[in-house]
């Protein structure tokens, strides 16, 4: 699991993440900060790939989820196998 924020404050709940991490021997959680615009989520979850076999769900704000969908086609996730918040109901709602 991917988990971007500008700083580290932005992570929320991250210890409880990483709790899983431990009790759960399948799930590694990378947490990405980006603090001074330089590094971006999927430019970080590009150099773990290949992702070609693997499903990508992503949740966060239209514009994030929007990007995030062009980079994971971008590093060869089929899209039938992106899933991600509803975009339409996020810009609704107003997130």
């Amino acid at each position: 699991m991917f988990y971007g924020a500008r700083t580290d404050h932005d992570l929320y709940d991250i210890d409880t993440m990483l709790r899983l991490q431990q009790s759960h021997p399948w799930l590694a959680v990378r947490p990405i900060v980006d603090q001074h615009g330089h590094l971006h989520l999927p430019d970080a979850v590009r150099e773990y790939g290949p992702w070609n076999e693997y499903d990508a769900y992503l949740s966060g704000p239209p514009g994030m989820i929007r990007s995030g969908v062009d980079a994971l086609r971008d590093i060869g996730i089929p899209s039938e196998r992106i899933r991600h918040d509803a975009v339409e109901e996020l810009v609704v709602t107003g997130y």
